[in-house]
């Protein structure tokens, strides 16, 4: 975890350039809607070609790898509703007519061979099986926000990294300038996510923070990684101003993955202790000194909090000493003096205090903390080295936003010990200092990094972005998942830590060896098999696709209180039969389906089927007035409603009767309002005749023929 050190007493950071340029079509209304059914690179051609037509298609094909054919053919893999995969070799224009069809639910570029060096995290934490699975992390945004982005651009030009879809940079120096830290988590991310769509943001203290967040929720972010710390800004109690972006940012539906710190072993928390009165803290009886050891030539840094967020009149020292080495202690004197902080806080100001140095000694420093004006309950210190004097408290030391229970915190494990743990000695417990469980998960620390500053790759900053990665994995099988589900999913599937509590591991190790796509298709399809009676709805889903068998089935019925129908909780059955219902009514229903996953993956629901009941079928018709041409019939509709249809056939002689009465050749179909009693003419005298009836619904399902009315003319 990198820490960003903001006093609320520090002047504004000096106005940074313009912000790196943006084109504005490619956050139009429409486009990213449909690039976000496509992978990044199939993205990145589809933004080019909008940009700059044909012409600049082959440049950027060039940039990202991808293989082309002499005519610009590409090969790529579409998937349709029903879940059916189909490779193609299709132009650039054929690939956006794909993304247009409704019955294509993505597009993706068969994967390009580019350079890559890949985290153990991936194999470690089953990253692997769900890639092979095709779940790489497409339609999925991943916002990295971080203080510097140093050695980006050779990894994208060499593959191991692509191209982000956005960057914005907050700071008043370059964007590949400061530090390569966010670099070294961009690959993590990339690597467990390699589909997924990046966007990148360099801050360099709170304020830019907040921003940053913004802009990654206004441009779609669906997770974001934070592998940076804020001390001075509240008391590891999930308040302030960074947890509570990060809050802003949950509710907006952004996942915030965030590492919890590396100051377990760094740490020290309690009570205000003076018991002989000489306005020195008392780490533990009769010791005013917290020791340290650094060797030289390191950047020691020590955070001093108390319990008065966010402004206090209570006045703390912190002052930093020399003393020695075990063999040749030094006493705390003006001469060994490394550095202090005495600023005054009179009721305006934070509770914080700061101290830092470049060691120019290996061996031991002592932080001591004086009480000017008033008294705390609790105080904190976060200590950049081990605290080697048996005063160190690895419970609370939080890093914040770690502590925010908005925050998906995540704690390292060493690759090197990854199975049996135990979870790293500096990475940071919980719960947070108002009792909130902390963290929610461990990933992996001490990867391999292209990033040489960071290879190998430790700490919090490197477990984090393994499991913002795994996110983006889930929701590329499961698109409709919110930012809460995803933690429910991340947080059931953890493998346990041996010997580790809560505090430590959260949930447990990090892993994707588990079912988190819901049956195929998603969603399901209503079968030919649905069908209705003049009272009744059958139907039937189409049985998909699942390894996590058995599968259930929802059927909800839409409609207006009071019109009939009904629906089906969860059950095993895809069939599902809606009973006492009326004829020739319009009826609509959707459904979904779930597996039998420990966390059971549900499938979108279902457009709206509309589907008609029968018409009953009608009794047969009565005669009066019969004379030898001609007779008036009156037909029995039962309770079919006005709009159902009706036709009458002379069976006698195969004909129908038209408007007039006539003979027909063909049905002749009218309300039984326009029918009203019809004169059926042009008969034999002393002939006997056979008329039935039949109907159809609106939708022209017709009933059998109803029985017949015998009758022989005058």
């Amino acid at each position: 975890m990198l820490i960003l050190t903001l006093s609320l007493l520090q002047a504004p950071a000096a106005a940074g350039p313009p912000p790196e340029r943006i084109d504005a079509a490619d956050w139009s209304a429409a486009a990213p809607m449909l690039e976000r059914r496509v992978g990044p690179h199939l993205a990145g051609l589809l933004r080019a070609a909008r940009r700059g037509g044909s012409v600049a298609v082959p440049a950027e094909a060039r940039r990202r790898f991808i293989d082309r054919s002499e005519d610009g053919a590409l090969d790529v893999e579409t998937i349709d509703v029903d879940g059916v995969r189909r490779h193609e070799t299709l132009s650039l224009d054929e690939v956006a007519l794909r993304v247009a069809d409704s019955d294509v639910v993505t597009v993706r570029l068969t994967p390009p061979a580019v350079p890559d060096r890949i985290t153990e995290g991936v194999q470690l934490t089953a990253a692997t099986g769900a890639h092979v699975a095709g779940h790489r992390g497409e339609g999925c945004r991943l916002a990295i926000i971080d203080a510097g982005f140093i050695g980006l651009s050779p990894l994208i030009v060499s593959g191991v990294l692509p191209a982000p879809v956005a960057k914005k940079n907050y700071t008043s120096q370059g964007f590949e300038k400061s530090s390569s830290h966010g670099t070294a988590v961009t690959e993590i991310a990339h690597q467990m996510a390699p589909d997924a769509e990046l966007l990148l943001a360099k801050v360099a203290n709170l304020s830019q923070f907040k921003d940053a967040l913004k802009w990654a929720r206004k441009n779609g972010a669906d997770v974001v990684n934070i592998s940076l710390g804020f001390p001075g800004t509240n008391f590891s109690d999930g308040t302030g101003p960074a947890a509570k972006a990060v809050k802003k940012a949950r509710q907006d539906g952004v996942l915030p993955v965030v590492s919890a710190g590396n100051a377990a072993d760094g740490h020290w928390l309690g009570p205000w202790a003076d018991p002989d009165v000489d306005k020195f803290l008392d780490f533990s009886p009769g010791d005013e000194g917290l020791t340290l050891t650094a060797n030289a030539g390191a950047v020691v840094t020590v955070h001093l909090v108390w319990d008065d967020f966010p402004s206090t009149s209570i006045d703390l020292d912190l002052a930093v000493y020399h003393v020695g080495t075990p063999q040749n202690p030094l006493p705390p004197t003006p001469q060994n003096l490394m550095d202090a902080s005495t600023a005054i806080q009179d009721g305006a100001q934070s509770p914080y205090e700061v101290a830092s140095f470049v060691a120019p000694f290996t061996g031991n420093y002592a932080a001591f903390v004086n009480r000017a004006s008033g008294t705390p309950a609790q105080v904190a210190l976060f200590v950049s080295h081990d605290v080697i004097d048996g005063n160190n408290v690895p419970a609370s030391s939080l890093a914040t936003p770690g502590d925010s229970t908005h925050a998906l915190t995540v704690g390292a494990v060493s690759v090197a010990n990854w199975v049996t743990g135990p979870v790293e000695l500096f990475s940071s417990r919980g719960p947070n200092l108002n009792g909130d469980p902390k963290p929610e998960l461990v990933g992996p620390d001490g990867t391999t990094s292209s990033v040489a500053s960071h290879d190998p790759f430790f700490g919090t900053s490197a477990a984090a972005p393994h499991v913002a990665g795994a996110a983006c994995v889930i929701k590329s099988g499961n698109p409709k998942l919110n930012a809460d589900e995803l933690e429910a999913r991340l947080m059931t599937a953890a493998l346990p830590v041996p010997g580790a509590s809560p505090s430590e591991a959260g949930a447990g190790r990090l892993n994707l060896a588990f079912d988190f796509v819901p049956p195929v298709p998603d969603p399901p399809v209503f079968g030919p098999a649905s069908d209705s009676t003049a009272d009744t709805v059958t139907l039937v889903i189409v049985p998909p696709a699942d390894p996590s068998l058995p599968i259930e089935f929802e059927f909800d019925y839409v409609g207006k209180m009071g019109r009939g129908g009904d629906g089906r909780d969860w059950a095993t059955s895809n069939t599902f039969v809606d009973l006492d219902l009326l004829p020739d009514r319009k009826y609509v229903y959707r459904a979904r389906a779930r597996d039998a996953a420990p966390v059971k993956n549900e499938s979108i629901v279902t457009p709206d089927f509309v589907i008609r009941t029968r018409a009953r079928d009608p009794g047969p018709p009565t005669a009066k007035k019969i004379k030898s041409t001609s007779f008036t019939m009156v037909l029995d509709h039962v309770d079919n409603p006005s709009g159902t249809e009706y036709a009458i056939t002379n069976e006698t002689d195969g004909t129908w009767i038209n408007a007039k009465g006539k003979p027909s050749a063909t049905p002749v179909w009218r309300t039984a309002a326009k029918w009203g009693k019809p004169v059926v003419k042009k008969l034999l005298p002393a002939t006997t005749y056979s008329f039935r009836v039949k109907a159809r619904n609106e939708k022209g399902d017709e009933t059998a023929l109803s029985g017949p009315l015998g009758l022989t003319t005058d």
